[in-house]
């Protein structure tokens, strides 16, 4: 799948749950809360893939190390790194954390990720302002 229908397809699941699930993003609830409901509306879309959340297993026979970090969503078929396509972190517009650190799973090639995105969700009396980041090639978007 090419960036071009990712960003898309991305767009309209952002559009989905901006619509179906405001309070969520409003009252700002927790990043987890965020994130399942998101990859929710993405599993709808990517009927070929799995998505899953803080995926923890690299290969079907063995865990990530305990102190590995875990994106919040991938899209990817389960049980080999040959089809790795989307790597997730997702954060909250008003997280002290916003380090889009997205090249640790891209730059390790036992895994394999096609892209990588970084999406920071307006919350609170940011709602909607919502602040997307691609990779490899670095591209600013504001949705």
């Amino acid at each position: 799948m090419d960036k071009k229908t990712l960003e898309i397809i991305i767009g309209k699941v952002i559009k989905k749950l901006t619509k179906n699930d405001p309070d969520l993003l409003k009252n700002n609830l927790h990043e987890r809360t965020i994130v399942h409901k998101f990859a929710c509306y993405l599993q709808e879309l990517f009927l070929n893939y799995s998505v899953d959340v803080e995926y923890n297993r690299q290969r079907s026979d063995s865990k990530l190390p305990k102190k590995s970090a875990y994106p919040d969503v991938i899209i990817h078929k389960r049980g080999s790194n040959y089809n790795n396509l989307l790597v997730i972190e997702i954060k909250k517009s008003n997280s002290d954390d916003k380090n889009p650190n997205i090249n640790r799973y891209l730059v390790d090639s036992s895994l394999k990720y096609q892209y990588g995105l970084y999406l920071e969700f307006g919350v609170g009396n940011n709602f909607g302002a919502n602040k997307l980041k691609w990779f490899p090639e670095i591209e600013e978007l504001s949705k």
